[in-house]
């Protein structure tokens, strides 16, 4: 037992613990049970597991702050000390002052509208200025660029090309090969035929 109070942080924590280890144990239970080796069966977890178990689904937590107004006691206080204004200085507004401005199909009042309008549509946005040269470099490096992409590019297809033509010609050698090579057979099949017909 321990001789000190625990604090709800303390017991909350210590229940998640018990309940995961408690999931845990039966986590490993039904994996060894799901086995398909031969053997005994495994034993099944201890009865405080299985307690435990038990009461995780029907466990709730009754929480509270002071900004819940279900824990708060309401007192009673009379209206007029609710509704009295001392300090503060209210100034009313007569129904004279009022104006009424009609809302036009856009969704913006004509006030605006009219406001907008009055905003001279010749305003330029002012840009940044960069320093003499800096545009004048990155033209020249943007060519550059351009220039060993585009020589790149012709010196890969010549690559194609070139790879392409020696295939072909190598297919045609080889297809040459093959036909020597037949016609070879062909005249030393006649040479031993004729050396057969003569004996």
């Amino acid at each position: 037992m321990n001789s000190r109070e625990r604090s709800i942080i303390e017991i909350k924590q210590q229940w998640r613990t018990t309940k995961l280890e408690a999931k845990k144990k039966l986590s490993i239970y039904k994996k060894e049970c799901s086995g398909t080796g031969g053997g005994p069966k495994p034993p099944s977890p201890d009865p405080e597991t299985n307690e435990i178990l038990k009461m995780i689904p029907q466990e709730f937590e009754v929480d509270s702050n002071k900004f819940d107004s279900n824990g708060l006691t309401l007192q009673n206080k009379d209206s007029e000390e609710i509704c009295e204004t001392k300090d503060a200085d209210v100034k009313t507004v007569d129904s004279d002052q009022i104006i009424i401005t009609p809302v036009t199909s856009k969704g913006t009042t004509s006030r605006y509208h009219s406001l907008y309008n009055t905003i001279p549509s010749n305003v330029k946005a002012s840009k940044r200025k960069l320093p003499l040269g800096v545009s004048e470099l990155a033209i020249q490096r943007t060519k550059v660029l351009t220039n060993c992409i585009e020589s790149e590019h012709t010196l890969k297809i010549e690559q194609m090309r070139e790879s392409h033509e020696w295939g072909r010609r190598e297919h045609e050698l080889r297809a040459k090969e093959t036909e020597l090579r037949i016609n070879n057979l062909e005249l030393e099949n006649r040479l031993l035929r004729n050396k057969l017909s003569n004996y």
